[in-house]
């Protein structure tokens, strides 16, 4: 394996080339969804098969933070700049990959609202992921007239993820 030094700005480093080569072809289109969710591997999975199947995207990009949904929201994020910086983020997605749909998730069981709403009841909490997905959906339109929004809400049903949709009236 062949090995680089490299002198960056203020800091010298090794990099070790080629460590692994990818068999799947890069992709020369930008994805024309982009989707807020929560960080959560185990849904991973799920979530492919819901773009594929539902959306008929093939791929879509993704700005996945704990929270997910909850990171475009005062109330449950933390604090105003934390906020401006997510919907800064999303707004360059949408922007410069010419997005045509943002799509929201939120889950069942998502360790930051456990942790935010620790203490409260599951149907509080429940309750509060909603209410995030609908206002955050109402906000993006009105930030994004142009752009689809839809959000939805995963839970768990006989072992698997069911996802419904959440559409502010």
């Amino acid at each position: 394996m062949a090995h680089e030094v490299v002198q960056g700005t203020g800091v010298r480093f090794e990099i070790a080339r080629k460590v692994f080569q990818s068999s799947v072809p890069h992709l020369a289109e930008h994805a024309k969804t982009v989707i807020v969710d929560c960080s959560d591997g185990r849904f991973t999975a799920c979530d492919e098969e819901f773009v594929a199947k539902v959306l008929g995207e093939p791929y879509v990009d993704e700005l996945e933070l704990p929270g997910g949904t909850a990171t475009l929201h005062t109330l449950s994020s933390g604090t105003y700049a934390e906020v401006e910086v997510m919907r800064a983020k999303l707004v360059f997605l949408v922007k410069s990959h010419n997005t045509r749909r943002v799509v929201l998730f939120a889950h069942e069981g998502c360790g930051h609202y456990a942790t935010k709403y620790a203490g409260r009841l599951t149907a509080h909490v429940r309750d509060t992921q909603l209410s995030d997905l609908a206002t955050v959906a109402r906000d993006l339109r009105s930030r994004l007239p142009k752009i689809e929004i839809r959000a939805f809400f995963k839970r768990l049903h006989d072992g698997h993820v069911v996802f419904d949709e959440v559409m502010p009236i």
